[in-house]
C-alpha cells in the first residue's frame, strides 16, 4: 500500500517547559518555515597508500531554524524564547512529523541554545523572528542529555 508524503504544515514543533525526565511539551504554533539537521561532520583522510580522498564520520551535529509569526499581546512562546536568550539557557526542541504524543511520530529531540532572533518589518507581510538554535551541552542528573532521532 502507498504512503502519503507529509506536509509541512501537520508536523510539530515544540519546546520543552519541563524536564528531559518530565517533558511538558509546549506548541510552537506560530512556526512557520521550519529547518532541522541530524549528522556527522566529515573527517577527511588522507595518506599515501590511496590516491582517493576519504572521509569518516566525526562529531554529530544538530542545528535548527525557523521562522517565528509576531503576534500582538501576550505570547507566551515568544516570552519563552526571549528568556533562553535572557537567561542565557538551553532549551529542549523537539521537531516532529506529527504529534509528538502520537504512535508512530519521528522527529528530533535536542537541547538548543537560541544563537539569533532576529525581526523582521516588511512594509507588506507580516512581521516576523528568524530563529536560529545550536546544539547545546545540557546535564541532567549527572547525565549529559544527548541529541536523539526519536520514534514514539
Amino acid at each position: 500500500m502507498a504512503t502519503l508524503a507529509q506536509v509541512g504544515l501537520d508536523c510539530k514543533t515544540y519546546y520543552n517547559s519541563g524536564t528531559n525526565a518530565s517533558p511538558t511539551w509546549v506548541e510552537i504554533t506560530d512556526a512557520i518555515d521550519v529547518s532541522f539537521e541530524y549528522g556527522t561532520t566529515a573527517v577527511p583522510i588522507k595518506s599515501r597508500a590511496s590516491i582517493n580522498m576519504a572521509n569518516l564520520p566525526g562529531l554529530i551535529n544538530t542545528g535548527a531554524t525557523f521562522t517565528l509569526l509576531h503576534t500582538l499581546g501576550t505570547n507566551t512562546v515568544r516570552a519563552a524564547l526571549l528568556a533562553i536568550v535572557s537567561g542565557r539557557t538551553p532549551k529542549q526542541f523537539a521537531f516532529m512529523d506529527q504529534a509528538i504524543a502520537t504512535t508512530g511520530a519521528i522527529g528530533l529531540k535536542a537541547y538548543m541554545i537560541l544563537e539569533a532572533m532576529n525581526g523582521s518589518q516588511p512594509l507588506e507581510e507580516g512581521m516576523t523572528w528568524d530563529i536560529t538554535l545550536k546544539p547545546a551541552l545540557f546535564i541532567e542528573s549527572a547525565a549529559i542529555i544527548n541529541p536523539t532521532v526519536v520514534a514514539i
